[in-house]
């Protein structure tokens, strides 16, 4: 049998198959192949010339050189072992690879699926199988794997954890950054009730109906909420969390699927926060203790603000009157009007401390009083 010619073996082959059967293979985009091991030859189907590139051969006649002279050089040795662990062990070689085109010279991938026939003596002596074009797939998996990489980064870079809830299946993906931000280390398999047992006490009520909200089947499926954890180390985290349900279903049989969202740690900014309002409250009662009042100005925008012990130093009640430049001038007395505003042209051009000293007459009683004022521009 090994020593039959090709042709002959193809013939008999082609008279045992159904016609209908090859119409529908050359139809549905496949690619056939049939090569002798001994002689070389090879017999192709007309869309596996297509496939390669070449011209199409009524007979159907090919070479084992022209597949193999179009292998793609960074894929030849792993093909090669693939067909040589297939011949051996006798099992279907399939090997995803790229060949470059005889007539345009671009690059394809293929997937072939094929199986050897051995002889008598337990010689491979054919080998026969099917291809098809796999470029669209592959360029597809390329680009949502650079897609993932890029989101991956930048989720690494600002600090966002991702998490995917599938409700059907009850399963859940953690990213990197999330098992960072809880504290759960790779081997930890996701569940809602280690994200639960970590919520802090005070803030699991509202967090809890926030996302019972966001699971609503009567609503939008939007989840947005700031919270506290409590992490393994004992420390406190704060973080703000937005994600978005998918429901499948109408009306009574509207139910969540899927969950996706983010998290992001913003701890340090609470800190932040909380120094600052508590400094904010020590200058109020330093001003409030030495019968001081301090001013904001924006000279660009003309926006001035006025801390309650300023109005009270001019006799107003707090926000009784809006904090501008005017009104403040509206109660110094006139005879010091002129080298008030001199004083603060003077700091504006000089880009110096401002510090001068004038009468105001408050509001109510007229009383006349002594003020100093000093500033930075």
């Amino acid at each position: 049998m090994a020593n039959e010619p090709l042709s002959a073996l193809h013939a008999d082959h082609d008279r045992d198959r159904d016609p209908r059967v090859g119409l529908a293979i050359e139809e549905a985009g496949l690619a056939t192949w049939e090569s002798d091991l001994v002689t070389g030859e090879s017999m192709w189907s007309a869309n596996h010339f297509r496939l390669f590139g070449y011209p199409i051969d009524p007979s159907g006649r090919a070479t084992l050189e022209m597949w193999s002279s179009l292998l793609h050089p960074d894929d030849r040795e792993r093909v090669s072992a693939e067909i040589g662990r297939a011949r051996r062990n006798r099992t279907l070689f399939r090997c995803e690879y790229r060949i470059i085109r005889a007539d345009s010279g671009e690059t394809v991938w293929i997937e072939p699926h094929g199986r050897f026939l051995y002889d008598s003596a337990g010689r491979a002596t054919r080998l026969l199988g099917v291809c098809f074009d796999t470029t669209a797939r592959k360029q597809a998996e390329e680009q949502l794997i650079r897609r993932e990489t890029q989101l991956d980064l930048a989720t690494r870079i600002v600090g966002i954890g991702v998490f995917d809830h599938d409700h059907i299946g009850d399963r859940l993906y953690w990213s990197d950054q999330f098992r960072k931000i809880h504290g759960m280390p790779p081997h930890v398999t996701p569940s809602v009730q280690l994200l639960d047992a970590q919520t802090h006490p005070d803030d699991r009520a509202a967090l809890l109906a926030a996302i019972e909200a966001a699971h609503d089947p009567r609503g939008d499926g939007k989840f947005t909420s700031e919270y506290r954890l409590k992490v393994s180390d004992g420390d406190v985290r704060w973080l703000v969390g937005s994600a978005q349900t998918f429901f499948d279903g109408e009306g009574a049989d509207r139910r969540p699927i899927r969950t996706v969202g983010a998290e992001l740690d913003v701890t340090d900014r609470k800190r932040i926060e909380t120094d600052l309002r508590a400094e904010r409250e020590s200058l109020r009662l330093a001003l409030e203790a030495s019968s001081a009042g301090a001013f904001d100005w924006d000279a660009a925008t003309g926006r001035m603000h006025w801390t309650d012990g300023h109005y009270r130093i001019y006799g107003l009640e707090p926000g009784s009157v809006p904090a501008s430049y005017e009104t403040w001038l509206s109660r110094v007395h006139p005879d010091d009007v002129e080298r008030v505003k001199r004083a603060v042209q003077d700091a504006f051009e000089s880009h110096e401390r401002y510090r001068t000293e004038f009468r105001v007459f408050r509001a109510g009683d007229g009383e006349e009083r002594w003020i100093e004022s000093q500033g930075l521009t």
